[in-house]
């Protein structure tokens, strides 16, 4: 009966196994999500087509002759033909023994051919295989030695167990194997070190960038490892291992060779996500549950007699338990314990994913991961259900639509200045209906025809009124005639300053732009400094009196007062109170002599708000986003940096409500031009 049953077991597994395949195979057909069509070229993805194809044929052709091997060995009952060989026959140890070794040894010279025609033909053939001869044998030989160890191993454990303590087997041994593994665990790196080099991480401005990230999360590893997996292959990847005090966060050195460094530091957050998680002790645990069932197995086999005799065995043969556990009950088990662990494991990896964007480096992640796809010719769609069963990370398409859902969602904003008319202004409504914007940064309507104040004032009110939810910034009166570093004059303007102010309370404005303005050059431009200071910080306590906090922008000229980043960040630190932010303006830093993101990382505590605009760098043009010569990926990298999630405000000439939208668009494409 038993012998019937297995054999017929080994035939179903073949077909369970030949259909998945089947589906897998056809699923190649399958289109290419939208958000990873461009990691494949038309040229790499037929190189792609051609290595699943060549990868999936040598797969079923092994299938094949591994299920002839043990029909063979079943239906001929050899492993009792060779254990009646032995003169100790009657000996458990000595059987089960010999059993395991005729099982490895009849896979032997197979697995070396299938390995061999995968490694140094098919990975030789597509460009990843390094692995000499040499390294090849070497491998291939420890392999052997190492999975005939383990067998014999567990199973010699728990024959000597079981025949010593009976039923207490199940604790022990479990115990036993559990400890093993947290060893295994503890010391992975150890182990790995026997077939592979490890360097410490050179020092230098990565490696300042990765410690930094350990520093800012409280975390604390071994050491950050480079090794050399280019030994044998040009693929790509990075692990996290380890426990305690022998964490270690590991990352090949075909990692380093094809990312850029913030691509690098994304991906050392993810696996960073995997120990700040604990991922590791919770896959110890998962396995301790895969240790329990498979002991269990392994104890009710030991009361099916009819199992053994059925096969010619005289009684119990513990070897031959451990052959129909991995050749016949795991076929069945393990794709339902597979899919309990494999979608922990996709879980386990969405949530380090979670981690890198929290970090700031959701985009260099999606990068970084195209790049990996890319370079390991990864599958981007594979079928829903081979997924389910056996993926232990999500497709590629499902991690970056993730992602991106993760990515902070920019708050957008944009200029009405006091010419514009009723008609005008309620023509942007339906921008507001479709929550394109969230916020929009209005004027003080000062010096206007007549009846201009009037009709600006009732129509930001009306807009207001209707999409109360809308954050509201007023750029306060600027230009020469406004400046509060004239000297002569800043009296006036800083009664001017706080009307507007006073207006802007009107509309529970939160955020006031301030330009500081020109000053004369015949006057010392540190005293000049020193007088803003002063007027400054009057006119920040007088807007927080309505809660309000006054924004420094940076300007285009050295005649102006707020041109360098070290200035702004001089004069908010001298006024010293905590409503004193700054504003950037892409536009005014583009046409000065700094860098653009100078401004932006020297003054990041105090980034409060952005006005976008674009232009060649010879004059502040308010441009369309694309229309001149700046980098804003440059602007946006910095940003996601330091984890920016105030408004972005585009203060770009426009006529119509249709401007507007397509002005919008050039932002997002920006935005998607760094992944």
């Amino acid at each position: 009966m038993f012998y019937i049953i297995v054999c017929s077991l080994v035939v179903v597994s073949f077909i369970y196994n030949a259909l998945l395949h089947n589906l897998q195979s056809k699923s190649v057909n399958r289109p290419i999500p939208d958000n990873v069509k461009e990691i494949y070229d038309e040229a790499t993805y037929k190189k792609w087509l051609s290595y699943n194809h060549d990868k999936s044929k040598l797969t079923f052709i092994n299938l094949i002759v591994h299920v002839i091997i043990i029909l063979i060995l079943f239906l001929t009952k050899s492993f009792s033909f060779f254990v009646n060989l032995l003169p100790g026959k009657d000996d458990f140890e000595l059987t089960t023994i010999w059993v395991i070794l005729v099982y490895e040894i009849a896979f032997i010279i197979p697995g070396i051919i299938f390995r061999y025609i995968d490694i140094m033909k098919i990975e030789e053939k597509y460009g990843f295989n390094k692995t000499n001869k040499k390294t090849f044998v070497g491998d291939t030989i420890k392999g052997i030695i190492f999975e005939i160890l383990i067998s014999l191993g567990i199973i010699e454990l728990f024959a000597v167990l079981h025949d010593s303590f009976g039923v207490w087997t199940l604790i022990i041994f479990t115990a036993i194997v559990f400890a093993i593994l947290i060893f295994i665990f503890m010391f992975n790196s150890k182990f790995a070190k026997l077939n592979n080099k490890f360097v410490s991480l050179e020092e230098g401005s990565l490696r300042t960038k990765l410690e930094k990230l350990l520093t800012d999360n409280g975390y604390k590893v071994k050491d950050i490892f480079v090794m050399d997996g280019s030994k044998r292959s040009t693929k790509a990847n990075a692990y996290f291992t380890g426990l305690g005090k022998f964490k270690t966060i590991v990352l090949y050195d075909t990692l380093i060779n094809i990312m850029s460094e913030d691509e690098i530091v994304a991906v050392f957050a993810h696996e960073l996500g995997h120990g700040k998680h604990k991922d590791t002790t919770k896959n110890l645990f998962t396995s301790l549950l895969n240790i329990v069932i498979i002991v269990v197995l392994i104890w009710l086999m030991t009361y099916c007699k009819g199992l053994f005799t059925d096969f010619g065995f005289d009684g119990l043969n513990y070897g031959f338990i451990y052959i129909i556990l991995t050749e016949v009950v795991f076929d069945f088990i393990m794709p339902v314990v597979g899919m309990g662990t494999s979608y922990l494991s996709r879980k386990y990896e969405y949530a380090a994913d979670r981690f890198a964007c929290e970090q700031g480096y959701g985009r260099y992640l999606i990068t970084g991961l195209k790049k990996l796809a890319r370079n390991n010719l990864a599958d981007l769609n594979p079928h829903p259900l081979i997924v389910k069963l056996s993926y232990s990370h999500p497709p590629m398409s499902d991690r970056i639509s993730a992602i991106n859902k993760l990515l902070v969602k920019d708050k957008m904003c944009f200029t009405i200045n006091q010419l514009r008319s009723k008609e005008e202004i309620e023509s942007y409504y339906p921008l507001f209906d479709q929550n394109l914007f969230s916020g929009i940064e209005i004027f003080y309507p000062i010096h206007t025809k007549e009846g201009q104040f009037e009709e600006y004032t009732s129509s930001i009110n009306n807009l207001l009124e209707k999409y109360p939810y809308l954050e509201r910034v007023l750029h306060l009166p600027h230009g020469k005639r406004y400046s509060i570093c004239d000297l002569d004059n800043y009296l006036e303007n800083v009664k001017i300053l706080k009307d507007a102010i006073d207006y802007a309370a009107k509309f529970n404005v939160t955020k006031l732009t301030l330009h500081l303005g020109w000053y004369d050059k015949e006057n010392n431009r540190d005293d000049i400094i020193k007088h803003c200071i002063k007027v400054t910080k009057e006119l920040a306590e007088y807007a927080n009196l309505y809660n309000m906090n006054l924004m420094i922008e940076n300007m285009p000229g050295d005649g102006e007062i707020g041109y360098s980043p070290e200035e702004i960040l001089f004069i908010i630190e001298e006024v010293n109170v905590n409503n004193l932010k700054f504003i950037f303006d892409t536009g005014h830093a583009h046409v000065s002599e700094y860098d653009d993101t100078m401004y932006l990382t020297l003054l990041n505590d105090y980034l409060y708000h952005i006005h976008y605009s674009d232009n060649d760098s010879t004059a502040d043009k308010h441009g369309r986003m694309g229309s001149g010569t700046i980098d804003f990926t440059k602007h946006f990298d910095v940003l996601d940096q330091i984890k920016y999630d105030q408004l972005h405000c585009l203060e770009i000439i426009y006529k119509t409500k249709e401007d507007l939208e397509l002005y919008l668009k050039d932002f997002e494409t920006k935005k998607i031009e760094i992944q």
